[in-house]
């Protein structure tokens, strides 16, 4: 039995508000689309400022580079460790944008846990903030087919 998910949304929408969703079939799609229709308002505002359309996508393109320059490609495992941030948003937009697989890690996680994380996800990279550089280091020193990017070294 096929469900028309669409059909099913509109019920609980206010008919103006559905008549302006826009459908798309990628994550690449849906950032070329918020590009266009709201580069210049406000996209994400955490404890480091507020961040317009514009902004986030020029630093998910960046950091799409980031991914490309330490082997990473389309297809891997991604892990991404850190508080929820401007930053952790612009990794996992980029790493799915990408063809990645994002797997957010709760930063809570002690430097074993991580470690298992890596292998059982078998995440080929870990994007990590730098205060947990300690957490990681078991992973890193372990693991040695992770690649390991401190995503405040990227800025």
């Amino acid at each position: 039995m096929k469900i028309d998910t669409k059909a099913k949304f509109a019920q609980y929408t206010p008919e103006e508000c559905f008549a302006n969703i826009k459908e798309v079939d990628t994550i690449n799609a849906f950032l070329s689309h918020l590009g266009e229709e709201y580069a210049e308002l406000p996209a994400i505002t955490d404890a480091s400022g507020t961040y317009t359309y514009a902004q986030l996508l020029d630093d998910v393109a960046s950091f799409r580079g980031v991914l490309c320059q330490n082997g990473i490609q389309a297809g891997m495992n991604v892990g991404i460790y850190g508080a929820n941030s401007y930053q952790l948003i612009k990794a996992f937009l980029a790493i799915t944008s990408y063809g990645c697989t994002a797997a957010i890690l709760p930063m809570q996680l002690d430097d074993k846990t991580v470690f298992g994380c890596t292998m059982k996800f078998r995440l080929s990279a870990l994007v990590y903030h730098d205060m947990l550089e300690e957490k990681v280091a078991f992973a890193k020193n372990t693991n040695k087919a992770l690649c390991c990017i401190n995503w405040n070294e990227t800025a």
